[in-house]
């Protein structure tokens, strides 16, 4: 079953502070509720055979429930105009899908599930957004040049101490994490929010598959190594260029030759390093103006050559 990591598994009503901040708190709790009663028939059906399972239709699993019922036996504290209001605005987010899906047109009954898609590009915008405000009024450190020397002694939480990750990285390296140094740009800047929240995820899941951690359960680490990374001018083209196999990292950084996979700090130290000797991944502008220069030098040449010989005095005859 598909989830989100601003969503609990447990009874309780309660709601992530940020998952209110993010849809709003009225929406949140909603939600929240919304997603435990999935869980539960996604529990209960998913063990039966797949023509007995009321609920899963169009590849999701679905809850249905009546305001009235709602209200009675889940949100006595709000009022039917109140859910609906909630109900309303997380389908405007398109984070809540709302159908009537019975066979019978006369049954309207509505169905109701989560578009966790939705809502993680939700979740990596407000991240973005966040990031940016913050280095915006405090830089990060870049290296050991820091603006104030506090940023120094502050470590990145380590990878290797990670009890959520697949795979154990190497303890041979320094973990602690910092920014990547500038480099070429290998794309086109983020002009809008919602382009900087595709190009955030795709870089998550450019480094998720790098490093082999789990996007699901290590969102935050990879978040903040993304914005690092596009800050910086690199792409998900260019982590996946540098470090998928065959790429520099397996045949350039030694322990990437014993068949170890980089970790966030690795990549931030080393891809500078790297890059150049994967080549690098220009925009299509790029790649057009460079073809148009070397036109117009060879162009040149020929022009040069044929003045050069047009030059030369005539031999008059054979000798």
């Amino acid at each position: 079953m598909s989830s989100s990591k601003l969503l609990i598994e447990e009874p309780p009503l309660v709601v992530q502070p940020t998952l209110a901040v993010i849809v709003g708190l009225n929406e949140a709790i909603v939600l929240q509720q919304i997603h435990y009663w999935i869980g539960n028939i996604a529990q209960s059906q998913g063990r039966q055979p797949p023509d007995q399972r009321p609920n899963y239709r169009e590849g999701r699993w679905w809850t249905y429930q009546s305001f009235p019922n709602w209200r009675r036996n889940s949100f006595p504290f709000f009022s039917e105009g109140v859910i609906k209001r909630a109900v309303a605005e997380l389908e405007s987010k398109k984070v809540l899908i709302v159908r009537q899906l019975s066979s019978d047109p006369r049954n309207r009954t509505n169905w109701y599930t989560i578009d966790y898609v939705e809502l993680n590009k939700l979740i990596a915008e407000y991240e973005n957004a966040q990031y940016q405000a913050e280095t915006q009024t405090d830089e990060r450190c870049i290296g050991s040049k820091c603006t104030d020397g506090s940023d120094q002694n502050d470590p990145f939480p380590s990878v290797q101490n990670d009890p959520m990750l697949i795979e154990t990285p190497s303890r041979d390296m320094d973990e602690r994490e910092s920014p990547p140094p500038p480099a070429p740009s290998f794309g086109t800047q983020p002009g809008t929010l919602q382009n900087q929240a595709a190009e955030s995820e795709a870089m998550i899941e450019a480094l998720g598959e790098a490093t082999g951690m789990d996007p699901r359960l290590n969102r935050t680490k990879l978040a903040k190594t993304a914005a690092r990374m596009l800050k910086a001018g690199y792409t998900s083209q260019a982590i996946r260029a540098v470090f998928s196999a065959g790429g520099a990292w397996y045949s350039q950084d030694w322990r990437g030759k014993k068949g170890e996979r980089p970790t966030l700090a690795s990549i931030s130290e080393t891809i500078a390093a790297l890059t150049p000797q994967a080549g690098q991944i220009a925009s299509g502008d790029d790649l057009e103006r460079k073809r148009s220069q070397v036109t117009q030098e060879l162009k040149a040449a020929r022009e040069k050559r044929a003045l050069k010989n047009s030059a030369l005095p005539s031999s008059g005859g054979a000798a």
